[in-house]
């Protein structure tokens, strides 16, 4: 691990943490439950292949969600404010890689309890 300054080369006492991981598990076709607080983020991963077409469905009676899947390369892929009913976040996609995508789910305003589901839409 390194710290360093960042901007104009300040210098001064601070502390570091350790936190637990933020990133859960989200297996294929499986409908799970998150919560997100003001201005927070669910963070989410799953194993996708090449070419591989997925659909992202996040929903919530609590918010208006936005979606963003990143590659194993850490690009974003694509994103999703609206494409369900009403407020929720639909998105279909092909997969660029092989490897693990992650998945942020945020409220574009609000908090509150959500579900988020990836579906092979090749099966």
């Amino acid at each position: 691990m390194r710290v360093h300054a960042h901007g104009d080369g300040g210098s001064g006492a601070y502390k570091l943490r350790r936190l637990p991981n933020p990133v859960k598990p989200l297996p294929l076709g499986v409908l799970t439950k998150g919560t997100i607080g003001e201005g927070g983020v669910g963070i989410w991963s799953f194993t996708g292949r090449k070419d591989q077409t997925i659909i992202i469905s996040a929903r919530s009676t609590d918010f208006d969600t936005f979606v963003r899947i990143y590659g194993p390369d850490g690009l974003e892929i694509a994103s999703a404010d609206d494409g369900g009913e009403g407020t929720d976040s639909l998105l279909a996609v092909r997969l660029p890689l092989d490897g693990t995508y992650t998945i942020w789910t945020s409220a574009k305003s609000g908090s509150g309890s959500y579900t988020i589901k990836v579906s092979d839409a090749d099966k």
